[in-house]
């Protein structure tokens, strides 16, 4: 408990610099709207919806890798605990700092027009059955820790590969593994997306086909068993093949 409380400390900060970005970013371009365009700072919500969505893809990329590298950093890998309670302190620490930044977003855009935004949350809560609301909670919540362990898994891949390479084999293996780690965040953010919009569109097809909302409903359970599975193997390849990152200095 205690290293996890630690960890979301020090992935909170981070949070709190990128939020700060983001409340600049929107109050700087919707200024500029009413400057330029008359827009009232009522509308400036509608930035801050734009802006936030941008945001949160960011902040979700950053906080992954720094998760994926605290792994073989000698500053938690000395710590006499086993390599699965580490794995599963940095997971959760990393979903509780998701889920703050989201909450900062929430209060931020609430604070920039309350009306407008009790009344779009009304407006969902009234035309979405509660079942469904559950079920993409569910998912979004499987489909995020699924993206931590494959982003993980790629990270773990990479260190135990680059111990057996040159220096200038290691630096490309990194590049390389960067840009998987955001196409595979990037891939999975538009499936997630695209499975969204396909559950509230509700056709009427999609109502009165009971086999389509049973796959729906099941689809968390199968994501997150995926994720466990990755999860058992990035333990497996932390304990046995990743070495300790120790800083110089």
């Amino acid at each position: 408990m205690a290293l996890t409380s630690n960890m979301v400390r020090n992935k909170v900060k981070t949070i709190h610099g990128l939020f700060g970005i983001y409340v600049l970013v929107t109050l700087v371009l919707s200024a500029y709207q009413t400057l330029r365009y008359h827009v009232k700072i009522g509308g400036w919500i509608e930035y801050a919806e734009v802006v936030g969505a941008f945001a949160t893809f960011i902040v979700f990329l950053i906080i992954v890798i720094r998760t994926e590298k605290i792994l073989d950093s000698s500053t938690y890998r000395l710590i006499p605990i086993t390599e699965g309670k580490l794995y599963t302190a940095n997971i959760v620490s990393t979903i509780v700092a998701f889920l703050y930044f989201e909450l900062l977003n929430l209060i931020f855009t609430f604070l920039l027009n309350p009306v407008s935004f009790i009344r779009g949350l009304n407006s969902t809560l009234n035309d979405t059955p509660l079942s469904i609301l559950l079920i993409m909670v569910a998912m979004i919540f499987a489909m995020f820790v699924l993206i931590v362990a494959l982003v993980t898994l790629m990270h773990l891949v990479n260190s135990v590969g680059t111990t057996f390479l040159p220096a200038i084999g290691q630096k490309i293996t990194r590049v390389v593994m960067v840009v998987l780690s955001i196409v595979v965040v990037s891939y999975v953010f538009g499936g997630l997306q695209y499975l969204v919009s396909l559950i509230f569109t509700r056709t009427q097809v999609f109502n009165s086909d009971n086999g389509f909302w049973v796959a729906t409903a099941l689809s968390p359970v199968y994501v997150l068993a995926l994720a466990l599975v990755i999860s058992a193997v990035n333990i497996y390849l932390l304990r046995n093949w990743v070495e300790i990152k120790v800083k110089a200095g």
